[in-house]
């Protein structure tokens, strides 16, 4: 049971007032602070500020004649939606032991620390992409939003409370996924194991996946002490009677993709119970309308008892995969993973990558960076894994993914960068020059720096730029090259091999 004051509850910023940002430098209830920022961000008329999507030219084809890209751009639109993975906000007063010893580990573990300008504005960073993504939704308009998990860092009730609230943001529908820091102490520990006690700040985290899966639901709650009595943001985007989007491809959900079951109407409003303490963290849905049929698999492969950062699929939800898994019937199945397949057993390899089913293709995150992979089963069988790095790590780019093609011909994947120009007009390498002092303005004008959006989302950005730009240094554990990252998104490919 996690037990929770009600004084503290109230905060859902509590990164701006904490040990390590200075004296406060605003008063007031602070979740009414941080929801006023986000909403005054998101109506500021930046006139420049747009969302920018890699261009026909950066595309390169997979597994097929380079001459098709142009056959396949015309062929008609199944499907369009937004992936966004390992968002990671992060409260940055929360270290690990302490101080010292959470920076050391940054040494040790790879982006466990960023830099402090980065942890700084992730928010504005992220809700740069949300306002980016309304704004394509308007021209080219999309079916859902999906995050491939890792929604926060430490694993701290505020960070949850902020990714929610600015995802709420979308005026279109959006899912998560489990990852390991959500639902572990800074993606390892366990909660009973207090290895926090020592942290500089008081420390609330999510802790389990009840609980995170809790803070998902529709309805606003604040309050006040116990188990599951945590807050959960206002209505951003939709409130709870408006979750349902019918001309969107999703049945309506009232927890972001966890109270979904396979066979679940289309068109129907009516709420499914969830029982918290039992939540699989798993769910599967059909899509609505498309010409072919498809099967959205959101899989947990977070370890919910061991220690550790590394995925696993339990024998239970392997059982559940098998019997899930949209059966060979012209249609394909959609899956969305935190951890890559590498990490999972080899039963469960092979069920995903064998005969039996229709064409799979899987979204996985955790990695930070860009990859993509060809998992060959038995004969002809297999599938591709698109791997995507985080949202808030250099270059800081999302993906817009299409589905293409007919029920009589092929069908195919397209997939895109996504990025807002309030970060770059193009997510190369920013100039060096002055870049320490634009990093020493960040920091020593926060205040004024966070009220306007695109200078935030500026600042997150430079700060992203400067870990990328020391992590280059080490001798191991290097970022991926931005060349490379790129040529790993821009990519189409064949669902079918």
């Amino acid at each position: 049971m996690v037990i929770l004051f009600s004084s503290v509850l109230l905060t859902g910023c509590y990164s701006f007032i904490g040990s390590d940002g200075g004296p406060p430098f605003y008063s007031g209830d602070e979740t009414h602070y941080f929801e006023k920022l986000v909403y005054n961000s998101l109506h500021q008329n930046n006139r420049d500020f747009t969302y920018q999507l890699a261009e026909d030219g950066h595309l390169r084809v997979v597994d097929a004649d380079p001459q098709v890209k142009h056959d396949v751009l015309q062929l008609p639109l199944l499907l369009r939606f937004v992936w966004f993975s390992d968002v990671q906000l992060r409260q940055r007063e929360i270290k690990l032991f302490s101080r010292r010893a959470s920076q050391a580990l940054a040494d040790v573990i790879p982006s466990f620390e960023r830099h402090f300008v980065q942890e700084d504005f992730d928010w504005a960073v992220y809700l740069a992409h949300i306002k980016a993504v309304n704004i394509l939704n308007e021209d080219h308009p999309l079916d859902f939003m999906i995050h491939t998990g890792d929604a926060i860092d430490a694993g701290t009730i505020e960070e949850l409370y902020q990714f929610i609230h600015i995802s709420d943001q979308l005026r279109i529908p959006w899912l998560n996924v489990v990852g390991n820091h959500d639902v572990s102490i800074f993606g390892n520990y366990k909660e009973r194991l207090g290895y926090t006690r020592q942290a500089g700040v008081t420390f609330f985290p999510v802790g389990n996946l009840a609980n995170f899966v809790w803070m998902h639901r529709g309805e606003r709650a604040i309050s006040g002490f116990g188990h599951h009595l945590l807050p959960v943001p206002s209505e951003g985007g939709h409130s709870p009677s408006e979750s349902y989007y019918p001309d969107k491809k999703l049945p309506a959900t009232f927890h972001h993709g966890f109270d979904y079951e396979p066979g679940q109407r289309c068109g129907a409003k009516e709420r499914r119970e969830v029982q918290y303490d039992s939540v699989p963290g798993y769910y599967a849905v059909d899509l609505c309308g498309t010409a072919v049929p498809m099967r959205l698999l959101a899989l947990n492969s977070a370890r919910l008892e061991d220690w550790g950062a590394d995925g696993e699929i339990t024998p239970e939800q392997r059982e559940w995969i098998k019997r899930t898994l949209q059966p060979a019937a012209g249609g394909v199945n959609l899956v969305f993973v935190h951890h890559r397949p590498g990490d999972f057993d080899p039963e469960t390899q092979g069920l995903l990558a064998g005969p039996g089913h229709d064409p799979i293709v899987m979204f996985t995150g955790h990695t930070h960076k860009h990859h993509l992979a060809f998992h060959r089963g038995e004969g002809s069988s297999g599938y591709y894994e698109l791997n995507t790095g985080s949202v808030l790590d250099f270059p800081q780019i999302g993906r817009l993914i299409e589905l293409r093609g007919d029920p009589s011909g092929q069908i195919w994947l397209v997939s895109r960068a996504l990025w807002n120009t309030a970060m770059a007009s193009f997510p190369a390498l920013p100039q060096e020059t002055g870049l320490d002092k634009t990093l020493a303005d960040c920091r020593n004008q926060r205040k004024a720096k966070r009220e306007d959006l695109v200078e935030a989302a500026q600042c997150g950005h430079y700060g992203a730029y400067a870990d990328y730009r020391q992590g280059q240094r080490r001798a191991w554990g290097r970022p991926q090259p931005f060349a490379e990252a790129w040529k790993e998104v821009n990519v189409i490919l064949p669902v079918v091999p």
